[in-house]
């Protein structure tokens, strides 16, 4: 509490106004009522202002920052969009994408990255997925996951990941793939 009133220029106020009127006090000894009625009026300020900025509930904390950026992940390209965390430690990220891409140049496979109705079989990089969503392969190992249009994803230190539709296994799949996905990012313990 006394931090608390160290750092309110109320306080600070306060005790000018307190310690002026007991200055007051000490140096007229005899005060006409007139005065008198002041000093006890600036005092009683003081500490009326003391109380207040003791008792005043602190500010809410500005919110915290978060580190954000986007990449581009474009449907016709068949080893995928790079990301890395550069931190030296595990990070939490929320991917969330805009916009729709499709698996061939036909517009009824026009999709966002949720992907169509259909699950993906054995053919597809994601078997299980659906197919034209998007998926997220990560490069020590190899695992695939599917990302959709917002996920939240743990991210080890400098681990490096690519985001790709999920596709036919083949490269040639890719060549006829049509549109680009904006995938946004924030991290949520990048800036501590």
């Amino acid at each position: 509490m006394i931090d608390k009133l160290l750092a309110s220029p109320s306080a600070l106020i306060a005790f000018v106004l307190i310690v002026s009127a007991a200055i007051g006090f000490v140096v007229f000894r005899r005060p006409s009522v007139r005065m008198n009625r002041g000093l006890w009026a600036t005092f009683a300020l003081g500490i009326m202002l003391m109380v207040y900025a003791a008792l005043r509930p602190e500010p809410p904390a500005p919110p915290k920052e978060l580190l954000t950026g986007d990449i581009s992940v474009p449907a016709y390209n068949s080893i995928g969009t790079p990301f890395q965390n550069y931190m030296k430690f595990p990070v939490t990220m929320e991917f969330a994408a805009e916009g729709r891409w499709s698996t061939t140049d036909q517009p009824d496979s026009i999709t966002d990255a949720n992907g169509g109705g259909e699950t993906a079989d054995e053919r597809y990089i994601l078997p299980g997925a659906p197919v034209g969503g998007l998926v997220m392969q990560r490069l020590a190992g190899g695992a695939l996951e599917f990302v959709g249009v917002k996920s939240t994803i743990e991210l080890g230190p400098q681990e490096q990941v690519m985001f790709l539709i999920n596709d036919f296994r083949t490269d040639k799949a890719y060549a006829d793939n049509t549109g680009m996905l904006k995938l946004n990012w924030t991290c949520f313990n990048c800036i501590p």
